[in-house]
């Protein structure tokens, strides 16, 4: 429930573009980062928050903090991750260009270039209300979810994690689960974040120079 929960809560801030609180789950991240051994995030989220926080100038620590998702349809609390939009662009992009075969030149990519994204975009619209033929997304209902609410309603029950009790607010179907967020070691924890601070430092020594 505690993962669910913060899941949701960094799905939110990406939806409302909140880059204070992306920052801040970034934050909360890095020693799990560090003892999961995922060094690639680790020092990803080191360098972001030394970045933020005096590591580089007012202008870069503006656009990494707010500068993070792109809203691609419009509306409220439509953000989405400008890497995954990036994706999705490469991915339109790589099915486009199958079309011109091995027929490729540079006007054919530039041409394909400007099918993706907001062309895109364009088309999609014009499918809806123009064309009005069928496309690919769905316009209107709901997902019928009946058959997956019948397997968790059924799983709860078989584990009676929804018995009512007397003593104290508690889950039975994990009684041996036990959450620990506590760094192993933090004395190599506080090592290894001074050791990529001397990296940067010198390499801002290097650039200033």
């Amino acid at each position: 429930m505690w993962r669910g929960i913060g899941e949701m809560a960094r799905s939110d801030a990406i939806k409302e573009n909140d880059g204070t609180r992306m920052i801040i789950h970034w934050k909360c991240d890095m020693p799990e980062f560090y003892e999961m051994n995922h060094t690639k995030y680790f020092i990803f989220a080191f360098r972001l928050l030394t970045a933020v926080n005096g590591g580089s100038s007012p202008r870069l620590a503006r656009q990494v903090t707010w500068n993070r998702t792109v809203n691609v349809s419009g509306g409220v609390g439509k953000n989405i991750e400008m890497d995954l939009h990036m994706e999705h662009m490469n991915r339109d992009y790589k099915e486009s260009i199958k079309s011109a075969g091995g027929q490729l030149t540079q006007q054919t990519i530039e041409r394909h270039s400007q099918m993706v994204g907001v062309g895109r975009l364009f088309d999609k619209e014009f499918d809806k209300n123009v064309s009005c033929r069928k496309t690919g997304h769905r316009k209107a209902g709901g997902a019928n979810r009946e058959t997956d609410l019948y397997h968790l309603v059924r799983a709860l029950l078989s584990n009676n994690c929804v018995e009512e009790v007397n003593e104290a607010r508690q889950h039975t179907g994990f009684p041996h689960f036990i959450l620990n967020n506590d760094i192993s070691n933090p004395l190599a924890f506080k090592k290894r974040i001074f050791k990529h601070k001397k990296k940067i430092a010198k390499r801002m020594n290097i650039v200033g120079h």
